[in-house]
């Protein structure tokens, strides 16, 4: 059974993480969009769970707070669960020989970054896993949460 995507608007603060979280703040963007198509998701995963028995906790949970580890760049769901408790934050060369060298080194550049920072969040550096289904699920996380920042990167301030 499917539990629901309840929102905690306030607990014991009379100002709401909304709120305490800054316009400009750069992920807000991309948790928009992350919205948007967990929206669109919802009768997949309506599907997937029974009518009966023990509500579970809801997918879209479970799915912002991994992406939320990735962009964060935290290295385990033990640490993730540590952060969210302290950090409200959460809650919420070019050449001159031809055209295409320039083009081969800046196509370069973007996979070399991109892998760089799949790295630098630990999760392809080492895999605390060794089943091929887990790191084939790393890895595409993991470059999700890469294409997610760089998209909020490319759109620019004004997206929203």
């Amino acid at each position: 059974m499917r539990q629901a995507d309840p929102k905690q608007e306030a607990m014991f603060s009379y100002v709401s993480p909304e709120e305490r979280v800054p316009a400009k703040y750069p992920l807000r963007p991309i948790r928009a969009m992350i919205a948007e198509a967990l929206t669109q998701m919802d009768r997949r995963f309506e599907n997937l769970y029974s009518q009966m028995g023990r509500p579970s906790i809801a997918p879209e949970r479970l799915i912002r707070a991994l992406l939320q580890q990735v962009l964060y760049l935290i290295r385990s769901e033990r640490l993730l669960v540590e952060r969210l408790e302290y950090n409200l934050l959460f809650r919420n060369r070019r050449t001159s020989r031809h055209a295409g060298y320039a083009l081969s080194i800046k196509a370069r550049k973007l996979i070399e970054e991109s892998f760089g920072w799949a790295k630098d969040i630990d999760l392809l550096r080492r895999p605390k896993v060794r089943n091929r289904k887990k790191i084939e699920f790393a890895t595409l996380l993991t470059f999700t949460g890469y294409n997610l920042v760089r998209m909020r990167n490319l759109l620019g301030p004004g997206f929203t």
